[in-house]
């Protein structure tokens, strides 16, 4: 008795070329998650995620070095192209402690913002508490997210949505008791998304 191989791939994705996004497979089956569509009208990939098509590049946005002692707010604005939605996927802060007091009990907060005074959905408070100075020197903190901020023309938009050009990417900071003053930046990934 010998073993039966398959040419056949284990998962079958979808590979579709076109100018328009597709809402079902070249055969007319149902989209799977992890299918490719190459857009040619701008050269770029994307992959169906279940709900949206997501460039497979990856982008990120800086801004907010800032350098204080006390609490903030600083914005800066996301680009998105037109016909583009943009697909949020996670935020990092990078920086640097300017003294020895980072603590359990003395330490900083940061809340990324769409736009001035309004949250993201779910998104956890980001905290430099439990580092202590010398651990937080260029040290990454993150939280991974997902969130669409749809930009299409006529799409409804949730309360939520900024929904105009450019995006305001902003951040928020606090401290907690008296922590050592800090310089830090916010990195924004994101997806463009169809």
């Amino acid at each position: 008795m010998g073993i039966v191989l398959s040419s056949k791939p284990l998962v079958d994705l979808s590979q579709i070329v076109g100018v328009t996004k597709p809402l079902t497979r070249v055969d007319g089956f149902a989209l799977v998650a992890g299918d490719r569509f190459y857009r040619t009208s701008d050269g770029i990939e994307f992959y169906w995620t279940g709900t949206v098509w997501a460039s497979t590049q990856l982008f990120t946005h800086t801004f907010g070095t800032v350098s204080t002692s006390g609490g903030g707010y600083t914005q800066s604005n996301l680009e998105i192209p037109n016909d583009f939605n943009c697909l949020i996927t996670g935020f990092r802060i990078q920086g640097r402690i300017d003294g020895s007091t980072n603590n359990a009990s003395d330490y900083w907060t940061f809340s990324p913002k769409l736009a001035a005074g309004f949250a993201f959905p779910g998104l956890s408070v980001i905290s430099t508490q439990g580092i202590t100075y010398a651990q937080f020197d260029n040290i990454w903190l993150k939280q991974n997210y997902s969130y669409l901020i749809a930009l299409d023309v006529g799409a409804t938009l949730n309360a939520t949505d900024w929904g105009t050009r450019p995006i305001g990417i902003g951040c928020e900071w606090s401290t907690v008791g008296t922590p050592s003053s800090i310089g830090f930046q916010q990195i924004t990934t994101y997806r463009l998304a169809i």
